[in-house]
C-alpha cells in the first residue's frame, strides 16, 4: 500500500497520486480524479490509524 492513510494520501505529490490512480485504473482516473479525491479526502473523518487484518 502506498498511502494506507489519509495522513499519507494528502502528504503524497499529485504526480504520486496521478500515476497511482492512472496505474491502478487502467487509464481511466488522471490528474483531475486526484483533484476531486484529495478535496473529498481533505474534509473527511476518520481513524488516522493503518490496522493491519489478523
Amino acid at each position: 500500500m502506498q498511502c494506507p492513510t489519509l495522513e499519507n494520501m494528502l502528504a503524497a505529490s499529485t504526480r504520486k497520486l496521478t500515476n497511482l490512480l492512472n496505474k491502478a485504473s487502467h487509464g481511466r482516473f488522471r490528474e483531475k480524479k486526484e483533484k476531486e479525491l484529495r478535496d473529498v479526502a481533505a474534509g473527511s473523518f476518520g481513524e488516522n490509524s493503518f490496522v493491519q487484518p489478523f
